[in-house]
């Protein structure tokens, strides 16, 4: 990464050490989605996560990928 030494990022939160290393945390408050019921959310085309895996290239996708590979975390929790 020559052209960008120093990746920064800002995850809403670490969730300490686990047994299998570090968490982070991302959280999303979702207005469009702040009505509807998790099976309604699951079926609109543009909602980030499928069942309860995230779609990959959605447009939080990169950002969660960052978070894990800029602070080392293993894990990220995302809550919508």
């Amino acid at each position: 990464m020559p052209d960008h030494p120093y990746p920064a990022t800002s995850p809403d939160g670490k969730v300490g050490q686990i047994c299998h290393g570090q968490k982070v945390l991302e959280v999303k408050c979702l207005h469009k989605f702040q009505y509807m019921s998790v099976g309604n959310m699951l079926n609109e085309k543009d909602f980030c996560l499928d069942e309860n895996l995230m779609v990959n290239g959605n447009q939080y996708y990169t950002q969660i990928q960052r978070h894990v590979f800029v602070t080392g975390a293993v894990f990220c929790d995302f809550f919508v």
